[in-house]
């Protein structure tokens, strides 16, 4: 069982894996809107994956129902940086 899914493709193709996940959860905020814990985690898996505009976004409507978020803060910050910083997919080795 164990080998079946070390070998899967997801395993070895990470993007895929965290498209599956990002559809997931949210499909999930559908269910749920206000759910800031699945918010939150929709946030750093759109970062892993490289998607720094839409994880940007969702941190903003984060700090729009709860502008004390300090986590929620923090997180814009270095997703900010990150996607300053993060040359092009192009230009990717």
């Amino acid at each position: 069982m164990f080998t079946n899914w070390y070998r899967s493709r997801s395993f070895r193709q990470p993007q895929s894996l965290y498209g599956n996940l990002i559809a997931y959860m949210r499909n999930r905020l559908n269910e749920h809107p206000d759910d800031q814990r699945l918010r939150l985690s929709l946030v750093k898996h759109l970062e892993m994956a490289g998607r720094y505009e839409e994880a940007i976004d969702q941190t903003k409507h984060l700090l729009l129902h709860n502008p004390n978020n300090r986590r929620a803060k923090g997180m814009l910050i270095r997703l900010r940086l990150e996607q300053r910083f993060t040359p092009p997919r192009e230009l990717r080795i």
